[in-house]
């Protein structure tokens, strides 16, 4: 299971698309040739180096945390009884969307819309990491991942939902690594070491 500062940290993941959001919003580019001279481009995101260069910074640290949360190794299962399933991936684009516009509407020049939205953040966040809606992060999709309801639980997988239907029909149950209370992912197999 994942400590709060993990669930933490997948918070600040689902934010990536909004952090490169937020550079391209504050380019002060005139014209749409502008988006292609490499020293005006330059320029404009000097100009706001040290917010543009922390979301920079902020995105890749992002990934890399993600990549590293993808790669956990599977440490239980889910057995398959009756229980209905279906796609919830829907839910990670409402999510995204409903915080997406306050957001974007800071301005980096002001001191009070900085303070504000980053109030905003944090609540979202504690709803987030309390709430244990971690499955909540479009970061996911962009990374080819479904979130599958079984019954209670909700499983994170690169699978399609007739993929893990035809899966369980075989196995009658999934390897899984266990996040938190009833949230999986479908990680990396063990692989067992064989003494010769």
């Amino acid at each position: 299971m994942l400590t709060k500062f993990a669930k933490w940290l997948l918070f600040i993941t689902s934010y990536v698309p909004l952090y490169l959001l937020l550079v391209l919003n504050n380019l002060d580019l005139g014209k749409w040739s502008d988006w292609i001279k490499p020293g005006v481009l330059k320029q404009a995101f000097c100009k706001n180096l040290y917010f543009n260069g922390a979301m920079i910074i902020l995105s890749i640290c992002s990934v890399v945390i993600l990549i590293c949360f993808c790669l956990l190794k599977n440490n239980s299962d889910i057995k398959y009884r009756s229980e209905t399933i279906r796609n919830n991936s829907g839910d990670i684009l409402n999510y995204f969307i409903t915080y997406l516009f306050p957001l974007l509407s800071m301005e980096i020049n002001s001191f009070g819309s900085i303070i504000v939205n980053c109030l905003v953040f944090w609540l979202i966040g504690l709803l987030y990491v309390e709430g244990d809606m971690l499955y909540l992060n479009p970061m996911l999709i962009l990374f080819r991942y479904h979130v599958i309801r079984i019954g209670d639980k909700v499983l994170i997988t690169r699978k399609n939902i007739v993929e893990l239907q035809q899966s369980i029909a075989r196995e009658k149950k999934i390897a899984v690594h266990k996040i938190c209370e009833e949230i999986y992912i479908e990680g990396k197999e063990k692989r067992e070491n064989k003494r010769k």
